[in-house]
This record gives C-alpha cells, structure tokens and sequence, in this order.
C-alpha cells in the first residue's frame, strides 16, 4: 500500500504544473505517504456508518472490501458545509 500512494503522490507531483522535482523527491513522496496512510488509521464516524455492515450480510473477504471502499469513500467526501 505504501508503494501504491507513493506512486500516486508522486504523479500528483508530477502533474501539477507549478511544482518543481525539488518539490517531490521519491522520499518525500514515500513519507508524504505514510503520513497519509498514518492519518488514516483512525477512521472517522462517517467512515464507521459506510463501513457498517451489520445489516444482515454475512462476513467474508467480500463484505470487507466492499466496507473498506465505502470508509475510503466516506473520507474522501468534501466536508459538509
């Protein structure tokens, strides 16, 4: 996983047209990630409601990874305004 937002941190970089390489070196990039997925350690009470799944379904690799999106989704939403 730390590999993975790594990347896209770096293309992020990459993409933005004001920033320099000085600006996204491959470890900055790395600990740019870490502390991102550090950060989401804790999941916040609206990625706990989009990952509850005690509706009825049965537990399994499926079911978590279908909560897990719905938590990443949930966190990623703008703030409420």
């Amino acid at each position: 996983m730390v590999k993975r937002v790594t990347a896209a941190i770096a293309a992020a970089c990459r993409e933005a047209a004001t920033w320099g390489d000085e600006y996204c070196s491959p470890e900055m990039a790395e600990a740019a990630a870490r502390a991102a997925i550090e950060a989401m350690r804790e999941p916040t009470r609206l990625m706990i409601l989009a990952g509850d799944l005690s509706d009825g379904a049965t537990s399994g690799p499926t079911n978590l990874e279908v909560a897990w999106r719905a938590m990443i989704d949930a966190a990623l939403r703008p703030p409420a305004t």
